[in-house]
């Protein structure tokens, strides 16, 4: 009788810790499956890993401990999309990796990370948002030693980089006679260059012209010529679909209303613009395309592989050549309509090419009209007139060239009857005078256009 009460009271007391066991596994089991972006309301704040050493993209100030940067607005714009708060993990370059595929320390990592099919193997990315490539900043007198990648590969050039990260790959796998110099501390680098501990720091587009424009003894002489191309991107633990999704979705949002523009400008970050006309063109591949262009210098019809119209000058004349060609199309289908050209800027140099997402129609004085397209590019003010110091006063100018990017004469003409009609419209220009009143080479500069946009055309066409 003692040994059937033993029995049934070790039967129960095994029973009820397999039930306990059971129903800790369960709530595991449980708060695994729970989505990410759930657990992140539920905990009521968005945990963000990163260096705090990449100026402008993300900072850590060593008196205060206040994070800044371009990359941590971009974070807290994710986090309000979830109405919660945010809070920095640090992390270092050594460790980034590792750190971020650890659950336990963060949600995602940011500030200034490259998209590589590398890390895409093990972790997820988002959506690139920033471009990126790999350029030097050395001292100022010696801008003119270094003029390609080549000029730095050489014993008696001393290379210093941060460790662990893609500047040390690059320069080990690209400079391998260099006199490579890995430092620690990646904020104090420029200082190193500066003092004349080493001749040329690896970094990046983002970071340099930081750099340049905080210390006087430096500069960027290759900015314009990078030696790689690649964009910024967030980079996350595999198995969160839902917040890859919602931080996705977050900077389509960002780049499709302009607030992804407005922080490049506030924080005086490149916008590699040629990467971006090429990524617009290898998206048109197998598209019916028809091109529009005012000016037959600007364009080599028989040397591009899409159909060519010439509107001549003006926004009426772009107009109407746009009717004339809906209404006598034989083919009632609805192709993408490309208008490229040339266009003034005070902001870009002369022959760089841009994509255009922003239009607005004006003359003398007045705006009149915006419309936008997909996208966060550029923005072209189509006047009546050449926007120069010789039709527009000097104060006119420069307001104008403060509030847009670019200025020509039919841009919005193409928009606006591309909106009428539902068609889809893409517009790509090419710098060709700083609206300086300078035109006297300014068919010679058309001619420069015409072949880069020939050549722009048939590589992404093939």
């Amino acid at each position: 009788m003692k040994l059937n009460r033993l029995t049934s009271l070790l039967l129960t007391l095994s029973l009820s810790l397999w039930m306990v066991g059971c129903g800790v596994s369960y709530r595991a089991a449980t708060e695994s499956k729970t989505p990410t972006v759930d657990k992140i309301q539920q905990r009521g704040t968005l945990l963000v890993g990163t260096t705090g050493d990449y100026r402008p993209l993300s900072y850590k100030e060593p008196g205060t401990g206040e994070y800044w940067g371009f990359d941590l607005d971009v974070a807290g714009e994710i986090a309000r999309k979830m109405n919660v708060s945010i809070t920095y993990v640090p992390t270092s370059w050594p460790t980034l990796s590792a750190d971020v595929q650890n659950p336990a320390l963060f949600d995602l990592a940011i500030g200034g990370i490259t998209v590589t099919n590398a890390r895409k193997e093990t972790m997820d990315m988002s959506e690139g948002y920033l471009d990126n490539g790999k350029t030097i900043i050395c001292r100022k007198e010696d801008a003119t030693r270094f003029t390609c990648q080549e000029d730095l590969n050489h014993p008696e050039v001393r290379v210093i980089v941060n460790p662990g990260g893609l500047n040390e790959k690059f320069a080990r796998e690209n400079l391998p006679h260099c006199t490579l110099i890995v430092f620690d501390r990646n904020e104090e680098i420029p200082d190193q260059v500066a003092e004349g501990k080493a001749d040329v720091m690896i970094t990046e587009i983002t970071e340099a012209p930081w750099y340049v424009r905080n210390n006087g003894r430096l500069a960027a002489p290759l900015l314009d010529k990078p030696f790689t191309h690649s964009k910024i991107g967030i980079l996350m633990r595999k198995g969160q679909e839902d917040l890859l999704e919602l931080v996705n979705a977050t900077l389509r949002e960002m780049k499709a209303d302009g607030s992804l523009k407005d922080l490049r400008e506030k924080y005086g970050l490149q916008q590699n613009t040629i990467v971006d006309a090429r990524e617009l063109l290898e998206g048109l591949k197998g598209r019916e395309v028809v091109l529009f262009v005012a000016d037959q210098d600007e364009l080599s019809p028989s040397e591009v592989p899409f159909p060519v119209v010439f509107t001549g000058m003006g926004k009426m004349r772009m107009f109407n050549a746009l009717v004339t060609w809906y209404e006598n199309r034989t083919d009632k289908s609805k192709p993408v309509i490309l208008n490229i050209g040339s266009a003034g800027s005070a902001k870009y140099p002369i022959g760089t090419i841009v994509n255009c997402t922003h239009f607005i129609n004006g003359g003398s004085e007045l705006v009149y009209d915006c419309i936008d397209t997909p996208g966060d590019g550029c923005s072209v003010f189509s006047g009546d007139y050449f926007m120069s110091t010789q039709t527009f006063s000097p104060e006119q100018v420069k307001e104008l060239s403060q509030k847009y990017d670019l200025f020509d004469m039919e841009a919005y003409a193409a928009a606006q009857f591309c909106k009428m009609h539902n068609l889809e419209f893409h517009c790509l220009k090419a710098v060709s005078d700083n609206l300086d009143g300078n035109l006297k080479d300014w068919r010679a500069i058309l001619a420069d256009i015409r072949v880069q946009f020939t050549e722009l055309l048939k590589s992404c066409a093939q």
